[in-house]
């Protein structure tokens, strides 16, 4: 009643959006437009208008929204942002707010960085500078998408490592106008893998120092699963050697000391009746013909 009162007044018509319940409890979004009708006077002496039942269109409205919500929350929560590129104008056109949190930026800070080549590739961090230009190149080229792991350096001084995902969008002759891509944060990701090779490398070199080496054996097909460095350099092998030689439980005991084998054969037996590991001391014979004691402990895992 207040925007039909104010329509009144102003001599105005009114265009309006609301809700109703209709006999049946349903609700429906109406448009109404009206329109007023003077007399000479400027006196108001009827109405004409419009009602439109506009219920399925808010309804995709509202819908559109919460899935721009959940895209949104799952971009924040993947660490994933999207972008548009413009290939006429080179520049980006377009980007999600994840995607500018990722280069630390606010949406209209990264689009008025994106602007030229020079500025994307000045923000790869030095070290993947040449790669990353090499991957746009010839992707351009062939007119394909990009699948890329690189690292950025931000004005922060903050590196991210960045995986980078996108396809292109070709006009009718063929010609490439526009790219649409995602980059996901993968920094922890990869700082993990690095701290585990790094662990690795510790764990190699210990081996090394302490002339010890580990093995995991396959008890249901009778054969090693995998061997490290140091294990097949005690053996006098390479790993391939040494898993193609271990293939079976004769070969394991072929290799023992004549003298000490039959007491192998028994601490194999009560380990797997006892479902136990061993703790053993031990000689074995390389194929140079050289006596090596050994100490192996293991566990079973059932």
């Amino acid at each position: 009643m207040q925007h039909l009162k104010e329509a009144e007044e102003e001599l105005d018509g009114m265009d309006l959006e609301y809700r109703i319940i209709t006999r049946s409890g349903k609700v429906r979004h109406i448009h109404q437009w009206n329109q007023v009708v003077l007399d000479d006077n400027d006196n108001i002496i009827a109405w004409r208008g419009t009602v439109q039942d506009i219920t399925k269109r808010k309804l995709i409205d509202e819908e559109l929204q919460k899935s721009q919500v959940r895209y949104h929350k799952a971009e924040v929560m993947g660490k994933l942002g999207h972008w548009e590129w413009d290939h006429t104008d080179y520049q980006m056109v377009s980007c999600s707010e994840n995607f500018a949190r990722l280069y630390e930026m606010s949406v209209d800070e990264t689009l008025e960085y994106f602007t030229n080549l020079e500025s994307e590739l000045s923000i790869v961090h030095p070290d993947d500078r040449e790669r990353y230009d090499k991957y746009q190149q010839e992707a351009e080229k062939n007119l394909s998408g990009i699948d890329i792991k690189y690292r950025v350096l931000l004005p922060s001084g903050n590196i991210r490592h960045l995986h980078l995902i996108s396809e292109f969008i070709l006009d009718d002759q063929g010609k490439l106008i526009k790219s649409f891509g995602t980059e996901q944060d993968i920094t922890e990701r990869k700082l993990a893998e690095e701290t585990l090779q790094k662990s690795q490398a510790h764990y190699r070199q210990a081996e090394i120092l302490g002339n010890l080496g580990h093995w995991e054996w396959d008890h249901i097909n009778n054969k090693m699963l995998s061997v490290s460095d140091q294990f097949a350099r005690i053996y006098e092998m390479s790993v391939e050697e040494a898993l193609s030689f271990f293939s079976k439980y004769e070969a394991e005991v072929s290799i023992v000391h004549p003298d000490d084998r039959a007491n192998y054969k028994k601490q194999i037996i009560d380990s797997e009746k006892n479902l136990k590991g061993m703790d053993n001391e031990y000689r074995i014979i390389t194929s140079s013909g050289n006596v090596i004691h050994l100490h192996q402990r293991s566990e079973l895992v059932l």
